[in-house]
Order: structure tokens, then C-alpha cells, then sequence
């Protein structure tokens, strides 16, 4: 489930920014697999021409009209034709529908998912309850992420961004999230220039409730 926003400030957390979240309260664990997506301009980090996207953004949401065919969000039920290979480094193989004795071995690897705050990151239950795996620790195989990728284009075509521009998704963490995790609603900070969404993939998961 992918969303859109704008944020016309310079509070350096981007310009178009996007996330996507589903709170459950799970009976054992929710995991996914979270992409940041991003153009495929110069990551240098020179903040010369922000100023310049920062007018190019309010012209093209001034050309906005009210028979614009995008969406704000877009999601979907993905159900791929083979089933997916994710290997967790120090777990192994991991089946799914993930079930609560591979979910109690998944969190052995992980660390407790700290949370943007302006300029810094923090780790703070009461916002943010879940844990993390890193993204060199995880192996979906090459099958998968160009499914991956076909997906972003898709979001992408649905959120209405410029069809000619160059996107790509790139596996930036895993995160669980135990029965009564939560993240208290929040703006995803840029993590890397060029960063304009945020992109979700829940894997299926044993639960009740939610």
C-alpha cells in the first residue's frame, strides 16, 4: 500500500514524500518488506538545485486540475505465481506464511526499529514497537524483485508521476512487528537523495484479529 503527500517546506524530509502502513494487532508477528523509492537523478547530496524542484513542485501541483485521473494512495492484493525464496541470514530459509516458531527465529536477528525525528533517530517504544531486520541479512532472489520493480512502476502509474521518469525500488529494511506493535501516525524522512516514497509489501503472515 503506497500513499503520496507534499511537503512544500525545506525541512529537509523531501519534497513528495510517500508511506504506507497497516496496523494490526497481530496474534503473532507482521512482517514487511519496506522499498524506498526513488528517481534515478544524481545522489550527491547537493541541495544546489532545491530550490528549483521546490518551483517545479508547486507548478505541477497548481496544473492539477479536478478532473486528474491520479490517486493520493494505491494498494492491492499481490499474489504472485511461484512462492517467494526469503533467506534471512542466521535463520536460513524462511516459509510462509510465517508462523510463530520462524517469527521467534527472525527476531533473534533483530534489533528494535528506531524512527526519524528532524535530524535524528531515535528509539522510543511509546512511538515506535517493532523490530527491524537489515537489508544486507535478507535474499528475496532475482525473481522477486523484478516483481518488485514492476510493482513500483505500477504504484507509480496509479499515483500519477511523470511516466517518462526513471524510478527504481530499493530494499531498504525488513520490520515485524509483534502483537500490540505500533507506529504512531508520522512523515518518513529522506533517506537518500532523490527519495520520494515510501513503498510496503506485507508477506503473509499467521494472525488473528486486526
Amino acid at each position: 500500500f503506497l500513499k503520496r503527500h507534499t511537503t512544500l517546506g525545506g525541512d529537509g524530509k523531501g519534497f513528495v514524500s510517500a508511506r504506507a502502513r497497516k496496523t494490526i494487532d497481530l496474534l503473532l508477528y507482521d512482517p514487511g518488506i519496506t522499498y524506498r523509492m526513488g528517481t534515478s537523478g544524481d545522489s550527491s547530496g547537493d541541495s544546489s538545485g532545491d530550490s528549483c524542484w521546490r518551483e517545479k513542485l508547486v507548478d505541477a501541483i497548481d496544473a492539477v486540475g479536478e478532473d486528474n485521473s491520479s490517486s493520493f494512495a494505491f494498494g492491492k492484493l499481490f499474489t504472485p505465481n511461484y512462492q517467494p525464496e526469503l533467506h534471512v541470514e542466521g535463520v536460513g530459509s524462511v516459509r510462509l506464511p510465517l508462523g510463530e516458531e520462524q517469527a521467534n527465529a527472525l527476531l533473534q536477528v533483530c534489533e528494535q526499529a528506531p524512527f526519524g525525528h528532524n535530524m535524528d533517530t531515535l528509539v522510543d517504544t511509546a512511538v515506535r514497537d517493532a523490530f527491524q531486520v537489515d537489508p544486507n541479512a535478507i535474499n528475496l532472489g532475482d525473481e522477486w524483485d523484478s516483481e518488485v520493480q514492476g510493482l513500483a512502476e505500477q504504484a507509480c502509474t496509479e499515483l500519477g508521476l511523470d511516466e517518462d521518469e526513471e524510478v527504481a525500488a530499493n530494499l531498504y529494511k525488513m520490520v515485524l512487528y509483534k502483537e500490540g506493535g505500533h507506529f504512531k501516525p508520522h512523515r518518513d524522512t529522506e533517506k537518500e537523495k532523490g527519495m520520494f516514497g515510501t513503498f510496503i509489501i506485507q508477506l503473509p503472515t499467521k494472525y488473528e484479529g486486526g
